[in-house]
């Protein structure tokens, strides 16, 4: 049992509290946290003491501390090393003195080094994310290499692998083709976080979907000038007007054809309409946008096409699509040979937002391949812009599963043959 009575211990508080008040705390505070830590040292500060700080990131906020805490008789400096680096000759004085102290505090030891920890060179990440943190203690040191046995000695070359990122100039412009679809709504986002302020999307039918209006008044809050154009680009007077009307709002920096038209059929039953609707958006198009490029947009960073697997590997029903995409990667690969920028990129399927993801859903399967995810897509743009190869791939593979044969031989055979020529066969036969 406490052997003290109520008013006892109540009476122990206060002469505590009074002495804790007036006593308690700390005599010198050098400070250089901030926000609430900021606050929180001060109140730490015993009477008569001294706070030193020597951050400025409250300073420069002008944080409010209150002037009641310095009825406790303390003083509060606010230390700015880049005033001493002042070239007058008072600054240059001080800065002396300085140095000296330190100097002569190295050789008797009063002047420690300050405590540190110390991780290897390929824990970047892993650094910043504890520095974060803010409970560490001194610095944080990443070790590039060992020391050198000798005090004067001639580094050796380290040689530190980099990973380019692919970045974007905010006064130039980056027009997408056909960027109101799925996957170029994804490149304009992607743009967008890699510093591109002025994206202008073709469509044949502008903006239709509530999403489109969302995300097009999402941008405009955010400070971006995204433009919908309908211009049609396989025609070559109003891809000019496009190129020139971007280049009103600054310098063309990109061009990514991200336009697909389908019009899938055997060979006996396409059209001639059938492959100009396929090729217009594609064949077309990058060879007028090629053409009038070189003489309209001489700041172009980035010529990029979207082509398909089906043109590297076929697909039944896709030669329209297969030869659009064959033209471009053939433009592309001769704007490298040229000296300039061209790339094709062979997706598979696209995931998520894709045509194929569409009508197909999420198990998409075609030939043995999969769904890539939209933001492993990306990933992929973003290496293949800083390599040099005109014609790239990008697809996920699958084990193929056996499937049972549905229906009976026959149907199966008019399926891949089609019908009109299975009977042509009949009649051979």
């Amino acid at each position: 049992m406490n052997p003290f009575s109520k008013e006892t211990r109540k009476l122990l508080l206060e002469i505590l509290n009074y002495h804790y008040s007036k006593f308690a705390g700390v005599d010198v505070i050098l400070n250089a946290l901030a926000d609430d830590k900021f606050t929180a040292s001060i109140r730490c500060i015993a009477t008569n003491g001294r706070f030193l700080e020597i951050g400025k990131y409250d300073l420069s906020l002008d944080r409010e501390i209150g002037l009641k805490i310095f009825l406790k008789h303390i003083t509060f400096h606010g230390v700015c090393l880049d005033q001493l680096f002042d070239p007058s000759r008072k600054a240059v004085q001080t800065m002396s003195e300085i140095m000296d102290l330190v100097k002569n505090g190295i050789k008797t030891g009063v002047v420690q080094p300050l405590d540190r920890t110390v991780l290897d060179r390929n824990s970047i990440e892993d650094a910043f994310r504890y520095m974060s943190k803010g409970i560490h203690i001194g610095k944080v040191l990443l070790k590039i290499r060992d020391e050198e046995p000798e005090k004067r000695i001639l580094p050796k070359c380290l040689m530190i692998p980099a990973v380019p990122e692919t970045q974007f100039y905010d006064n130039k412009v980056y027009i997408i083709v056909g960027g109101l679809g799925g996957f170029g709504m994804e490149v304009t986002k992607w743009i967008m976080r890699r510093g591109g302020k002025n994206i202008i999307l073709t469509s044949r039918y502008g903006a239709r979907t509530p999403y489109h209006h969302f995300c097009l008044k999402k941008w405009q809050k955010l400070g971006v000038n995204v433009q919908v154009s309908t211009l049609n680009v396989a025609i070559k007077s109003e891809a000019e007007k496009l190129l020139k009307e971007a280049s009103r709002i600054g310098p063309v920096g990109g061009i990514f054809n991200s336009a697909v038209v389908l019009r899938d059929a055997f060979m006996d039953c396409q059209t001639v309409q059938d492959y100009d609707d396929v090729c217009g958006p594609k064949a077309s198009a990058t060879k007028y946008l090629d053409e009038l490029t070189k003489k309209l947009c001489p700041s172009l960073d980035y010529f990029v096409c979207f082509s398909s697997i089906s043109c590297g590997k076929g697909n039944a029903g896709q030669t329209n699509y297969g030869y659009a995409n064959s033209v471009m990667e053939r433009v592309c690969e001769e704007r490298k040979s040229a000296g300039l920028h061209g790339l094709a990129i062979q997706w598979g399927i696209i995931g998520e937002v894709g045509v194929v993801h569409r009508h197909m859903g999420e198990e998409a399967m075609i030939a043995g391949v999969m769904a890539q995810g939209v933001k492993s897509c990306l990933e992929a743009l973003d290496a293949f812009c800083q390599q040099d190869c005109p014609v790239v791939s990008s697809y996920v593979t699958a084990e193929q599963t056996k499937k049972s044969v549905q229906g009976d031989v026959m149907a199966q055979i008019m399926k891949f043959l089609g019908k009109n020529k299975f009977n042509t066969l009949l009649k051979i036969t």
